[in-house]
């Protein structure tokens, strides 16, 4: 009799320990996941928005050299006088900021073409023939969407490139216009985009096509008045403050219907050089 219930508090045993080993296991088993969440909650929250910040910093980067070799590329086919001629450019508006866990950031090209109502960039001045005119307009935005390093713009407005944020105070040109005075001479390089302008949206790069029509560079004595230039454009301000640096005593600025009205005295010759193009896209670059 002692020798049965010996073995039947053995097996008793035995089965609680091996019950034992099993709920050790488990619970193992949960707290290597709950370490290994904390450890992925703390990687995801401290290591990734700083790899996602610099990925996105340097396509920002990338894209403001896109956008200068834009500007070198029509300032090139302007001294050659390469026209007509078919210009083609790839634009990066999204990049892969990290692999699987967050989804690429997006950018958006957005063309203005001339438009005598919303984007002019106009000039006239007076000559013994009359009243000379001018207008053009080109400016295109990319708007970069990003996940960790703030959003960001680079505009290209009639030869003069700023980037930041549109409409806010970091918002900084970081090439000037096309714009010369030197004492009684004057310089203009003006850009006039025909086509119908367009918005495209993309995580990807986008191809896009320049067709440059024609090339006029045309030198006038002016007979009488000052040369007005009247800009509404996203970068009407920033152009009037260049302007005015290049020749303070000479220019003044003034405002009037929500554009900047910029006169100049004392030029005898004005040079005019305008290339008309149409902008168009031909989707993912």
């Amino acid at each position: 009799m002692k020798s049965l219930i010996r073995q039947f508090v053995e097996r008793s045993e035995g089965g609680a320990f091996e019950k034992e080993g099993g709920v050790s296991e488990v619970l193992g088993f949960l707290l290597i996941i709950a370490v290994s969440f904390v450890v992925f909650s703390a990687f995801m929250q401290t290591v990734v928005p700083g790899i996602v910040s610099s990925n996105e910093a340097q396509h920002y980067q990338e894209v403001v050299g896109q956008v200068y070799s834009i500007k070198s590329t029509l300032m090139n086919a302007l001294s050659l006088r390469l026209y007509p001629n078919q210009l083609y450019v790839t634009l990066s508006l999204g990049v892969q900021t990290f692999p699987v866990f967050i989804p690429p950031s997006e950018g958006q090209l957005s063309v203005a073409p001339f438009d005598p109502n919303l984007n002019f960039f106009n000039v006239s001045f007076t000559t013994l023939a009359g009243t000379q005119k001018f207008s053009s307009g080109l400016t295109f935005y990319v708007s970069l969407y990003n996940h960790a390093y703030p959003s960001q713009e680079v505009i290209f407005d009639n030869g003069m490139i700023a980037t930041g944020q549109l409409n806010s105070p970091n918002l900084s040109v970081i090439s000037n216009g096309t714009v010369g005075i030197y004492s009684s001479s004057m310089t203009l390089i003006l850009f006039e985009d025909i086509g119908n302008g367009f918005s495209y949206t993309s995580s990807g790069s986008v191809g896009v096509s320049i067709l440059v029509t024609s090339i006029s560079s045309s030198t006038y004595s002016i007979s009488s008045g000052p040369v007005t230039i009247t800009i509404h454009s996203p970068l009407s301000s920033f152009w009037a403050n260049y302007i005015k640096s290049l020749a303070p005593s000479q220019v003044q600025v003034s405002q009037s219907n929500g554009n900047q009205v910029i006169t100049v005295s004392g030029i005898n010759t004005i040079t005019i050089m305008l290339m008309v193009l149409v902008v168009s896209t031909s989707g993912s670059g």
